[in-house]
């Protein structure tokens, strides 16, 4: 299946060829845990993700055409 991914700040260094949104081709009932570790991220390295602009847990499994955001933790001062 292919899904959409949208890499934000920090972690666009994990974006396939350069660019920050690309399409990715991965297994039937991935989730987005094994999306981030097929991307190499280390997993303290992701904070939240959403799924079609909705906040959703890490562990959801993933559909063909989600789009699929990851975000760092957030910090601050």
């Amino acid at each position: 299946m292919v899904v959409h991914v949208r890499l934000n700040a920090l972690l666009r260094k994990y974006a396939l060829r350069g660019n920050s949104e690309f399409s990715i081709h991965l297994k039937e009932g991935c989730t987005i845990e094994d999306l981030i570790g097929q991307l190499g991220i280390p997993l303290s390295r992701v904070g939240f993700a959403t799924v079609s602009l909705q906040y959703t847990p890490l562990s959801r499994a993933l559909k063909r055409g989600d789009e699929v955001t990851l975000f760092p933790p957030v910090t601050g001062g």
